[in-house]
């Protein structure tokens, strides 16, 4: 078994011109000189004056349209011995990297990935009876290398890991390791993209957190790292950003003008859509389920119990909004459905369940609080609980900067009432849940709980107090102009 490797690295790129080092003028860009601004001018007047002659009113309809300027993109493909293309990529992607000063200060510095990244890899071959591929991006004189492992799963194609290696340079700043070599990544990251036939596209923007350390940005993304065809990409399967949720609202400008007027007229079409809400499979209440992630040395660094209730939008064959409700259930942890991670400044919890789904929750920390920060959905809409989904397959759907859950470190955070977490295109409910990051226990026990609750009722004190303030002004203020009225009373007398 031998290992295809090719190096094509930026031969599509060549062929946009927006990448030309240099550009050539065309003639209707050249300056103008001032007898073509003559011609111009006597033409024009020479066009207004018939216009102005003529009787009959000129009526012309245009439709205006504006469009946004697209991030240029890289064309990063693999080939085989045969020259035929492997893997298939096109992106704009830029990546962030945590690291340590010389003072013990944290900084973080941003690398774009550049255009002409040299390509290399293996294409799509088995590998202990499971298809696997990979797709490495060189820059910067071969001191950078951000790797994509891809792996086909049940007719999946899932980015099973990312990582990258890189020498810390002039960019970083004072590091520490000024100098020596890094290499930062997850191997554990199981991305479902899309169909192993076809590609994965996301104009929109994803964002992956790899690392507590390293995450990375795409925009107009599209992979394709099994079965290619062609030379060209399969059947799109779109991110869940990308997922229409409304018609696009049509805007029509139209100009009419005659020789002493001139009338600017736009119509607005509207397109109104409607939720249809799917039979769910929920019970009243979720099933609360205890988990609990393993650091180093026995101790316990995450413990959590929570019932969750997931509200999911999406689009039918008939372009309709649809919403499926499906509860989190039982999950076995000692049956390897529950994974995490410990470390410094993040702890995970990882969970699959059925069979296809995951979830992926990531807590933070900050100044002597842990918060729930970033949560990511994976599921399929081939799941019966979808109704003729539009798009049916796998999808991700993600929440970041969330701060929820939040609780004093080395204490526990509970609440029984919901608690909503916002995603791309779903709400994921608590409707109960305690949980404690960055705990320092050999235990599963929680420590004494911030409630939610109780942050509430913190209020009340204050509002009684500022009222019991308010009225005892407004009796002093009361008593000093009933003693003034009454001087003068005396006075008169």
């Amino acid at each position: 078994m031998t290992a295809i490797v090719s190096k094509v690295g930026g031969e599509r790129w060549k062929q946009d011109a927006m990448w030309l080092p240099t550009v050539d003028r065309c003639p209707q860009d050249e300056p103008t000189t001032p007898m073509a601004t003559t011609e111009m001018a006597n033409t024009t007047m020479a066009m207004t004056t018939e216009a102005m002659t003529t009787e009959a009113m000129t009526t012309e309809a245009t439709t205006m349209m504006t469009t946004t300027p697209k991030p240029v993109v890289g064309h990063y493909d693999l080939k085989d011995m045969n020259g035929t293309f492997c893997i298939m990529s096109q992106f704009n992607a830029t990546l962030r990297v945590n690291y340590t000063k010389h003072d013990n200060e944290t900084a973080l510095v941003t690398i774009m990935v550049p255009l002409m990244a040299e390509v290399s890899g293996m294409c799509p071959m088995n590998m202990s009876s499971q298809m696997m591929s990979q797709l490495k991006l060189s820059f910067k004189n071969g001191t950078r290398t951000l790797t994509a492992d891809f792996e086909e799963v049940n007719g999946t194609a899932v980015l099973t890991g990312i990582s990258f290696l890189f020498v810390y340079d002039e960019e970083f700043v004072n590091a520490s390791m000024m100098g020596q070599n890094e290499t930062i990544g997850n191997s554990m990251l199981n991305l479902a993209l899309s169909k192993a036939t076809d590609a994965y596209r996301c104009d929109s923007g994803d964002m992956v957190m790899i690392t507590s350390r390293l995450d990375l940005m795409t925009v107009d993304f599209i992979v394709q790292a099994f079965n290619v065809m062609n030379d060209t990409y399969g059947p799109e399967n779109r991110c869940a950003g990308d997922m229409t949720t409304q018609a696009p609202q049509t805007t029509e400008t139209t100009h009419m003008m005659n020789h002493t007027t001139e009338m600017t007229t736009t119509t607005t079409t509207m397109t109104t859509t409607t939720t249809t809400m799917m039979p769910t499979t929920t019970t009243d209440t979720p099933t609360d389920n205890h988990f609990k992630i393993n650091g180093t040395d026995g101790v316990v660094c995450l413990v959590a119990d929570m019932g969750v209730r997931f509200s999911i939008n999406y689009l039918n064959t008939d372009d309709k909004n649809m919403t499926a409700l499906i509860d989190l259930p039982s999950v076995n942890q000692t049956a390897g459905g529950v994974t995490g991670m410990c470390e410094n400044d993040t702890n995970s919890l990882t969970i699959d369940f059925l069979k296809t789904w995951q979830l992926r929750l990531f807590f933070g920390k900050d100044s002597g609080s842990f918060a729930l920060e970033n949560v990511t959905l994976v599921y399929d809409t081939s799941d019966p609980i979808f109704e003729k989904p539009k798009n049916m397959g796998m999808h991700n759907t993600t929440g970041t900067n969330l701060g929820l859950l939040k609780g004093t470190i080395g204490n526990s955070f509970l609440c029984k009432k919901n608690v909503d977490a916002m995603l791309d295109t779903a709400t994921m409910t608590f409707t109960y849940v305690q949980v404690q990051a960055f705990s320092t226990e050999k235990t599963d026990t929680f420590a004494d709980a911030d409630d939610c609750d109780t942050e509430t009722s913190e209020i009340v004190p204050i509002v009684v107090g500022c009222a019991l303030g308010a009225l005892v002004l407004i009796v002093l203020i009361a008593y000093l102009i009933g003693r003034k009225r009454a001087k003068r009373g005396y006075q008169s007398v």
